[in-house]
């Protein structure tokens, strides 16, 4: 029983792994962050639509840079919520 319950849940964890996200996706790769994904990668697995590089942060980007981090936030949506209002 337990060998069967382990092989399903690889199954499933790779069929999600290897399924892409569609919804539009944002990526910022702070300077400190322990991995630094390639954007072909991200590419691949997202509908990228945003990826910046900021000069400062590192894993724990929100509580190192809150307001950086905001601001990526905010130019991130920006366009999705003018589209909103019109």
């Amino acid at each position: 029983m337990a060998e069967r319950h382990t092989r399903t849940s690889l199954v499933k964890a790779w069929a999600q792994h290897a399924r892409r996200v569609a919804v539009p996706s944002g990526f910022s790769l702070f300077p400190g962050d322990i991995v630094r994904p390639p954007r072909a990668w991200l590419e691949r697995t997202a509908n990228v639509m945003r990826v910046t590089e900021p000069a400062r942060g590192g894993h724990f980007a929100p509580f190192e840079e809150p307001e950086l981090y905001a601001e990526e936030l905010r130019a991130f949506f920006r366009p999705y919520r003018e589209a909103a209002t019109r």
